[in-house]
């Protein structure tokens, strides 16, 4: 269920060409991040914002855009929202999982950023939805260093052998050496040193 990627755009790269056509609605938050738009758009996708609010993005809005625009694809950034640093309010979590469930349209929830929270973190959407195509992408590069170039797809085992199909054509694999350090600060995040 864990697909390890080039860094979280990777991660983003590889949704859009598992789930993207030409001419596809992509549901984002108004506004939303960069290289998200970046990764869509050279998808071809027709980009469509869902207002927010200081409580993350507005499920009647997300529901609106569900149903006048039948995307193929909703992408949420629920924790540390870039570029706005909202949180994603624990109570509308479910509500949004049972929306894109209702409406079976996949979902890419985006952690790169929640390392960087003060606090816990509220669970994630996909909790609500097991059974939901939901790929929950993360990354170490914010947390440790930039030039970490480590990031994650978590996702039900259909979406993630899918996901892991599209990688290979992009790569063929990404570094054996940044995830074996990856791997020790994780272990170890307060270590200076990474040799054995």
């Amino acid at each position: 269920q864990v697909v390890i990627t080039t860094g979280a755009q990777q991660a983003l790269s590889a949704a859009a060409a598992c789930w993207i056509r030409p001419g596809d609605a992509v549901v984002v938050e108004d506004s939303t991040y960069p290289g998200a738009v970046s990764a869509f758009a050279a998808a071809g996708a027709r980009l469509v914002g869902a207002a927010m609010d200081r409580h993350g993005v507005i499920p009647d809005a997300l529901e609106e855009a569900l149903t006048t625009e039948h995307p193929a694809l909703v992408y949420l950034q629920p924790t540390l929202h870039s570029p706005t640093g909202v949180v994603l309010s624990e109570s509308r979590r479910p509500t949004i999982a049972r929306l894109v469930s209702t409406a079976r349209v996949p979902l890419v929830e985006d952690h790169a950023l929640a390392g960087l929270l003060w606090g816990t973190a509220p669970p994630p959407i996909a909790l609500h939805a097991p059974d939901h195509p939901i790929a929950v992408v993360g990354s170490l590069s914010k947390r440790y260093w930039g030039g970490l170039r480590v990031g994650f797809v978590r996702a039900p085992a259909p979406v993630a052998l899918r996901v892991a199909r599209v990688k290979a054509t992009q790569d063929l694999g990404s570094s054996a050496v940044s995830q074996v350090l990856a791997q020790r600060l994780l272990e170890s995040p307060g270590s200076a040193g990474f040799v054995a």
